[in-house]
């Protein structure tokens, strides 16, 4: 299968979604999503984890 056609319609799209961006009136994330963004990022700052601790960490705020 080609990628060319997805990422040419892809392409297209980008124009809009810039001018969305600018107005403003793109897409709003929820706040739920944001703090879970946040809480991973703590995680991924956390260096002493192993990678078994930090999926592990992240499975349990995904199933808060």
């Amino acid at each position: 299968m080609s990628w060319y056609p997805l990422l040419r319609r892809e392409a297209e799209y980008l124009p809009v979604q810039a001018q969305l961006v600018r107005e403003g009136t793109g897409r709003v994330r929820r706040n739920v999503h944001v703090n879970l963004d946040e809480q991973i990022g703590q995680l991924w700052e956390e260096y002493e984890l192993t990678t078994e601790d930090f999926l592990t960490k992240i499975g349990e705020t995904y199933a808060f």
